[in-house]
């Protein structure tokens, strides 16, 4: 698993701000069955607001860049668990993020990307996995509509354009490598250091 500056550092957690931190993650990992889903998601953007509080910068970067990069991590996930859902809106994931929808774009556009590229993306990464895995026959268009692709036809430009290849192809060559996805690299609009595991 790749970390950025929010993810990839030790945090001691018998005293100080640390301890606050690990006191905060153990009770919300204990507590959150009790808890609705407005409350959990509430609960986890004030814990990364926490967790980048008391995390120390990366050399040659800032609180705020570190801030940016946890609440892409955030939109992302939200993203990721929406997709599936239908529709994701600028709107909806600014108010995951507890960001306005200007603040939003800004955050992708820091990166050289869009929300809609990343929302794009993570629709693509959804369509890959289940061409690696889904048997035969789960059809394309069956697949290109699970994941907010208007027909088979939408999700094999979109291959096309993002990695060079059909739906079809894809699906051949990762059965070949074992079920594992086989990928030139990531579509090209997601930043590397933003990019979520599966």
């Amino acid at each position: 698993m790749r970390g950025d500056g929010a993810t990839a550092r030790a945090i001691d957690t018998t005293s100080g701000p640390g301890n606050v931190v690990g006191a905060m993650m153990s009770s919300l990992w204990r507590e959150r069955p009790a808890f609705d889903q407005t409350t959990v998601r509430a609960l986890e953007r004030s814990f990364t607001d926490v967790l980048a509080a008391v995390t120390e910068p990366p050399a040659g970067g800032t609180r705020t860049e570190d801030r940016d990069a946890a609440l892409r991590q955030v939109v992302r996930h939200y993203i990721r668990a929406a997709v599936p859902l239908g529709r994701v809106t600028a709107e909806a994931a600014a108010r995951e993020a507890a960001v306005s929808v200007r603040t939003l774009h800004r955050l992708f556009q820091a990166v050289g990307a869009t929300f809609a590229e990343c929302v794009r993306d993570e629709r693509l990464q959804g369509a890959m996995q289940d061409l690696a895995v889904a048997p035969d026959s789960v059809t394309v268009s069956e697949i290109a509509g699970r994941w907010g692709f208007y027909d088979s036809s939408h999700l094999t430009r979109t291959f096309q354009s993002c990695l060079g290849c059909t739906p079809t192809e894809f699906r051949v060559t990762s059965r070949a490598s074992g079920g594992r996805p086989v990928v030139r690299g990531h579509p090209p609009t997601i930043p590397a250091a933003d990019s979520i595991g599966s």
